[in-house]
């Protein structure tokens, strides 16, 4: 049976590293880790979310403690690899009022072209500036108008090559959130640990390693607890993620 309306917390630990250069291997694949957590975990170590160096060995993986829901685990609490890492992850940087992506400028939006910027006070000193003929109303005049059609070839519309070519800045429009999509996460009895589901799942951890960040040193990056706590007698654990993605940074 599916469900949704999971609930994410994006660890302060990750976006600390990201914004100190940490996490150098940006396009992230391979490199995010998925972990299974009981229905005690986030009680236990939700202080953790708000430290800036937290690591996976902060995560208390066996720690008994009083009061506890749920018989299948006692009175302990832990996680559980699943062995499985995010695949074909992509990162994405938009507005969150215009939903725009940072990839997309505000000429591309107008579908500005090269020589309306190059013929005016924005013209970015393009070497086009240095030809003996160019002055910002050398467009108005019919005959420097043909001689830079013929010499330039410029085109009527917006084409990001020109922009290259001729040296001209691009006003990207406004980013303020970075969101992190990726395929779907799949725990069967033949793909990942096979033993993964035996108590259950609450929610899973993902967190970033490299060579640099592996076993108690990987950075937590996101907590996305369930709704409910998901029991399967065949291993089986199936994860879509939201539009929005598996997690964003806002």
């Amino acid at each position: 049976m599916a469900f949704s309306g999971t609930n994410r917390y994006v660890f302060k630990a990750y976006q600390y590293a990201l914004g100190n250069g940490e996490i150098k291997n940006t396009n992230y694949q391979t490199n995010i880790n998925a972990y299974i957590a009981d229905n005690n975990f986030w009680y236990v170590n939700s202080k953790v979310k708000d430290s800036y160096n937290a690591n996976f060995g902060s995560f208390k993986l066996s720690y008994s403690v009083k009061g506890l829901k749920g018989s299948a685990m006692r009175n302990y609490t832990r996680l559980v690899p699943t062995r499985l890492k995010l695949e074909d992850v992509v990162v994405t940087s938009f507005n969150a009022d215009t939903q725009m992506t940072s990839d997309i400028s505000y000429e591309r939006i107008t579908s500005t072209p090269a020589s309306a910027k190059i013929f005016s006070t924005e013209n970015n000193k393009s070497w086009v500036t240095r030809d003996l003929d160019w002055s910002i109303d050398a467009l108005s005049d019919e005959n420097t108008e043909q001689y830079f059609k013929t010499e330039y070839n410029f085109s009527t519309n917006y084409d990001k090559g020109e922009y290259d070519a001729y040296g001209l800045n691009q006003t990207m429009l406004d980013e303020n959130v970075i969101s992190l999509s990726a395929n779907k996460l799949e725990l069967t009895n033949e793909k990942g640990n096979p033993n993964a589901m035996d108590n259950g799942a609450a929610g899973l951890l993902l967190t970033y390693s490299d060579d640099e960040h592996i076993g108690d040193k990987e950075i937590p990056m996101v907590y996305i607890e369930f709704p409910k706590l998901f029991n399967s007698n065949n291993n089986y654990l199936s994860v879509e993620w939201h539009e929005d993605g598996v997690l964003k940074v806002e």
